[in-house]
């Protein structure tokens, strides 16, 4: 079942009647709770490191090391606070229909997730030299889903490569997240 695939059947039943939707939201906060944890401690060490540093130039490295964390940070409470909002409508969805460039949503949710990447023996295959393929969707809801994707692929596959495809088949955006890890349903 996709991310997709869940919000929709979340958004045509009863919050009451729907366990397994709520468990997933609750896994779901939890996992970006942890998720925000890992930002907020490097860059509280980049901080603490630049306060007992005197060499200037190690200094605005650590400093831009601790502000793309602090970037991460903001993301997944972006994220929390989404999915919140949700859950308070009673799993009633309000999509916002925008334009979005698929390939730019996922090289963006790939730079935040760079450090998780680099700390993997993973090898990224993803193509994005290709024409834009366009759809029509809330932007929020879609980098929610795939980041959360893409975070698992990258942090459940030991080693190997991750396939990230994205292409059109007709009128229709088929993008297809691939991996040698554990699997999800």
């Amino acid at each position: 079942m996709s991310f997709l695939d869940i919000f929709k059947s979340n958004q045509n039943k009863e919050v009451g009647t729907n366990t397994k939707n709520e468990q997933f939201n609750e896994a779901y906060i939890l996992a970006l709770v942890h998720r925000l944890r890992t930002p907020l401690n490097g860059a509280r060490w980049a901080l603490d490191s630049v306060i007992n540093n005197k060499n200037e130039g190690e200094n605005k490295e650590v400093l831009n090391k601790g502000y793309g964390k602090i970037i991460e940070a903001i993301n997944a409470v972006d994220q929390i606070l989404k999915i919140a909002e949700i859950n308070s409508k009673d799993g009633q969805l309000n999509l916002k229909k925008e334009k979005i460039d698929l390939h730019v949503v996922v090289g963006n949710i790939l730079k935040n997730l760079d450090y998780l990447i680099k700390n993997k023996e993973i090898t990224l295959e993803y193509d994005n030299k290709g024409d834009p393929i366009i759809i029509s969707g809330d932007i929020e809801v879609l980098d929610i889903g795939l980041t959360n994707l893409l975070d698992n692929a990258f942090r459940y596959s030991p080693k190997g490569k991750v396939t990230i495809t994205i292409n059109k088949e007709g009128d229709v955006a088929k993008l297809t997240i691939r991996d040698n890890g554990i699997g999800i349903d």
